[in-house]
């Protein structure tokens, strides 16, 4: 049994992308704060405020997405319905 490789798709990639930026950031920011004392509060909020605000479009397109297939043959079925003179609706 061989298990293909799974292609990355484009928002796995930017999921990715977003966590290596936000622990990065982190990161760099916790660095900043021992050797100065003060942290960058609006920056901070700024930058968790736009990731929280991609992921959250990303999972709306995700959840909204329909399967090209199913589309297909839903408009295949409603043509062949209407060819034959039944509404796809219930009603005419």
């Amino acid at each position: 049994m061989t298990m293909g490789k799974k292609k990355l798709r484009t928002m796995d990639l930017i999921l990715v992308l977003m966590g290596v930026v936000l622990l990065s950031y982190t990161v760099v920011v916790l660095i900043g704060w021992m050797a100065t004392g003060t942290e960058p509060g609006v920056l901070t909020t700024c930058v968790f405020a736009v990731c929280g605000f991609e992921c959250g479009v990303m999972g709306w397109i995700k959840t909204t997405k329909e399967p090209t297939n199913k589309s297909k043959k839903l408009k295949t079925m409603d043509l062949i319905l209407v060819l034959m003179g039944v509404s796809p609706f219930g009603c005419i």
